[in-house]
């Protein structure tokens, strides 16, 4: 076995090492909240050994991280944590689907560049001096990231991004304005990703889980629409104190530098030439789909001859429509 094979095979075996581990190491009693001695239940030492199996092999991926957020399905039934029924059914709760739905309007947009559209469309109409290139950057990246994850949205706005700091340099030869110009220009990518995706429920996994987790303890549900109207207002004021700080950092332009930046930007925008039908198909039902999100509790209580046909509505219904129809 030659060394490769050996590290792979360390790092598969150290998840039960793992579990193994904290099985022995979890004292018999501890104690509870109201003060009392409780004794750890078998379900419940295997419970938080399972979590650190599955903590090692996600750390060190020895295998797909997919497949070990399965582990649970197979194991929970042997190890008596819970029934297959009871271990399964969080893997098909309507926020699963509901960020089911949202990766494949996130492919969609990618698919046919959609998104590439709509930042060079921000872009070209937020100016062309260096903190209106960064204010237009970060409301594009932050955009995006509301309905495509953060790390894709990172990989589409780098390599814009870095083809602007060029634009930004002020002396001959550009190269210490550029590389202050870039790193600003690549941090607002990175921080906008993170705050954009603060603003919606599917713009970032941990907003589900929060949500999810909010209905579960407290039994009120968290819509898409009041999800918006809580957390946007935050995601913007951070978007505008980033921009303020990031644009104190970049570089002055070059004097009558600004018409070679819009020439710059809007050659890029028409390199991608008119909107086709996928485009513009995939335009209406990602439209269509967000503003059914957005006035969903506005349209569950809408009364029509005697019938409520948007009653039973739900967020991830809407999005595994909208899938279906893409």
């Amino acid at each position: 076995m030659d060394a490769f094979d050996f590290a792979h095979s360390s790092r598969i075996a150290a998840g039960p090492l793992a579990f193994a581990l904290a099985w022995w190491l979890l004292p018999e009693q501890f104690v509870a909240a109201d003060g009392s001695a409780a004794t750890f239940s078998s379900a419940g030492r295997a419970t938080l050994a399972m979590m650190a199996w599955m903590a090692v092999w996600w750390l060190t991926e020895a295998v797909a991280l997919e497949a070990t957020a399965l582990l649970p399905i197979a194991l929970f039934p042997l190890l008596g944590i819970a029934g297959i029924g009871d271990a399964a059914a969080p893997y098909a709760s309507d926020v699963v689907f509901l960020f089911l739905g949202g990766f494949m309007l996130a492919a969609a947009l990618q698919r046919w560049g959609l998104d590439r559209r709509i930042a060079f469309a921000v872009l070209a109409r937020v100016g062309s001096e260096p903190a209106q290139i960064l204010a237009g950057l970060m409301v594009s990246t932050a955009f995006l990231s509301m309905w495509v994850s953060n790390t894709a949205t990172a990989a589409i706005m780098v390599p814009i991004a870095i083809s602007l700091a060029g634009l930004n340099a002020s002396d001959g030869t550009g190269a210490v304005a550029e590389h202050r110009s870039a790193s600003a220009l690549v941090l607002a990518v990175a921080y906008s990703a993170s705050i954009g995706g603060m603003a919606t429920l599917i713009g970032s996994p941990p907003n589900g889980i929060a949500a999810r987790f909010i209905a579960q303890t407290t039994g009120e549900s968290i819509s898409f629409a009041h999800w918006m109207l809580i957390a946007s207002p935050a995601s913007a004021l951070m978007l505008v104190v980033c921009w303020w700080w990031l644009a104190r950092r970049m570089p002055r332009a070059a004097p009558g530098s600004a018409p070679a930046r819009r020439a710059a930007i809007a050659q890029s925008a028409a390199a991608l030439g008119p909107m086709n039908r996928g485009e513009r198909s995939t335009l209406a039902v990602c439209a269509i789909t967000a503003a059914l999100w957005i006035f969903r509790p506005l349209l569950a209580p809408l009364d029509l001859g005697g019938m409520r046909p948007f009653a039973a509505l739900s967020d991830a219904g809407i999005a595994i429509g909208a899938a279906i129809t893409l």
